[in-house]
């Protein structure tokens, strides 16, 4: 497994932005991140009391710190903002979102939208959503989304040797709906890995050790690439970090 680039941490957000676009969906809430759900169907998911995170980058960039290539761009999102995110080797670029209380049990949530822009293809991997404990560690705590060989999707869990792989290829040019489900777990006996991408699983491993040093406090949107891989631009949109599924 991998790590990424050195950093340092400033302040702390706020709590939720309201006014995002609702989500529908016709599932219960589950456990399973392949089903497309929420824990109150037809509710917009940043009012729900599990929700940590909320941003829709409708009116700016509004993160904890931002770090290297990151634009807020007013009408590049699927209906008006969007992050835009570049990143070279060596030169990683990212945001993060850190809340006050650590997540050391039960289930941890991130759903993001994203769309790459055309380029040559990652090789060996470019960091995109990382969940971790705060703590600058070159990225060695941390369990995230990422891009490995020929832009395939990989779960990468250093800290633990853990993670998994899926044989699915980005799509470059259109919006794609990614989104990490973390049953955590300190033991390595009942934690889980699932990953969907547009409500497809793609990566689904268990049992894995899920729970980083401390616990989880913070969210980051990347595009970090290896120093050996091409640069890359992400766009993200409709970020949620929460303790339930939530839908695409």
């Amino acid at each position: 497994m991998h790590a990424w680039g050195k950093v340092t941490l400033l302040g702390v957000i706020a709590g939720c932005r309201l006014g995002f676009d609702p989500l529908t969906s016709d599932h219960d809430a589950s456990s399973d991140v392949g089903t497309d759900a929420t824990a109150d169907a037809g509710r917009d998911p940043c009012t729900l009391g599990s929700t940590i995170v909320c941003r829709d980058f409708k009116d700016g960039l509004d993160a904890t710190l931002a770090i290297g290539d990151v634009t807020w761009l007013p009408t590049a999102g699927r209906t008006d903002g969007a992050l835009r995110v570049r990143g070279a080797p060596n030169t990683g670029a990212f945001v993060s979102y850190v809340w006050g209380s650590a997540i050391t049990t039960g289930p941890l949530i991130v759903r993001v939208y994203v769309r790459f822009t055309a380029g040559p293809p990652i090789t060996k991997f470019a960091v995109l959503a990382q969940l971790d404990n705060n703590v600058d560690t070159n990225g060695l705590e941390k369990i995230s989304v990422d891009l490995g060989d020929q832009d395939t999707y990989v779960i990468a869990s250093p800290f633990s040797g853990g993670g998994g792989n899926s044989s699915v290829v980005a799509v470059r040019e259109q919006w794609v709906c990614l989104r990490l489900q973390i049953d955590v777990d300190a033991t390595g006996t009942t934690g889980r890995l699932q990953l969907a991408v547009d409500g497809a699983p793609v990566i689904d491993e268990s049992p894995q050790l899920t729970m980083p040093p401390g616990g989880f406090l913070r969210a980051i949107l990347n595009a970090t690439p290896s120093s050996t891989d091409p640069a890359i631009e992400v766009l993200f949109d409709d970020l949620i970090v929460a303790r339930e599924p939530v839908g695409c």
